[in-house]
């Protein structure tokens, strides 16, 4: 298995993990100020495909039922944001959606 040097891990941890839930305890905010119905607005929250892991080329695609398997601090950080958004989706006003859009790196 190849092992990546990870550096800067802070950084993906204060973005994704604290930026994220900054943004959900503002959004709450602004919508219980302004009196918003919460079915009439959505948290877009945008996560990666790589929360699932690394695949293989013999290996089937993933799916929303495929478990987290993050492999570096960055997809860690990421699916640590994913689980705050479902979270406050589930214990809070916030309506949310999250979007894993897949990334696809060749080697040339």
């Amino acid at each position: 298995m190849r092992r990546m040097l990870v550096t800067g891990a802070a950084g993906f941890i204060k973005s994704n993990i604290l930026g994220t839930h900054s943004l959900l305890k503002a959004v709450r905010r602004v919508w219980q100020i302004k009196g918003l119905a919460p079915d009439d607005h959505r948290f877009r929250h945008v996560s990666t495909d790589e929360v699932y892991g690394t695949l293989s080329l013999d290996e089937p695609a993933y799916t929303a039922t495929t478990a987290y398997a993050p492999n570096s601090p960055y997809s860690a950080s990421k699916a640590s944001s994913d689980f705050l958004v479902r979270s406050y989706h589930h214990t809070s006003t916030v309506r949310t959606i999250c979007e894993m859009p897949c990334s696809v790196r060749n080697k040339l």
